[in-house]
């Protein structure tokens, strides 16, 4: 059966995201061949993606506006608003995520991508429908900005099944 799997960066201060949800930090972020080996492994035991509308939205205008990262992986994004469909494989959907998981994981041949934002990751979280989380720590600290563990999460509660070093960042998994 596919897993559902949040693959999520944040800096050293806790934050997914800068003030107002600005990613560039994520431009700054080192690269090494072991975290791009990594990406890559990860890309391949997946088939589907799930984001949250604010999400796509940064994608398609900052972090790659030339076009879709994830072509062949078909992706649902969250949005209570008809948006534009600007590429292949991107399907919108509304309603609570309880509702829509069972037939997404139907259709999963590979493992599932919970890929953010903060919001979508805590209602999956408080569903209980996250079944590893996996989480790069970057040597960055922002200092305010979008907080994925704002409202409650604790990873304390799960059990970490293995931890990384990759050059100068880390990586912790953890399942429930």
């Amino acid at each position: 059966m596919s897993k559902v799997k949040l693959y999520i960066a944040q800096t050293e201060d806790g934050f997914i995201a800068g003030k107002n949800g600005d990613m560039s930090f994520l431009n700054n972020a080192p690269v090494t061949d072991e975290s791009v080996k990594r990406y890559e492994e990860f890309l391949e035991g997946i088939d589907i993606i799930i984001m949250a509308s604010n999400t796509y939205d940064q994608i398609i205008s900052e972090l790659s506006p030339d076009s879709w990262p994830y072509i062949g992986k078909k992706t649902y994004v969250f949005s209570k608003v008809a948006k534009e469909k600007k590429y292949d494989d991107i399907y919108f959907i509304s309603g609570p995520v309880e509702q829509v998981i069972d037939d997404i994981k139907a259709e999963a041949k590979k493992d599932i991508w919970l890929l953010g934002g903060a919001n979508i990751a805590q209602q999956f979280h408080f569903k209980n429908l996250i079944d590893e989380y996996i989480i790069t720590t970057l040597p960055i600290n922002l200092h305010e900005g979008i907080d994925l563990f704002a409202n409650g999460i604790h990873l304390s509660k799960l059990k970490k099944i293995s931890h990384n070093k990759h050059g100068n960042f880390k990586e912790d998994v953890y399942k429930k």
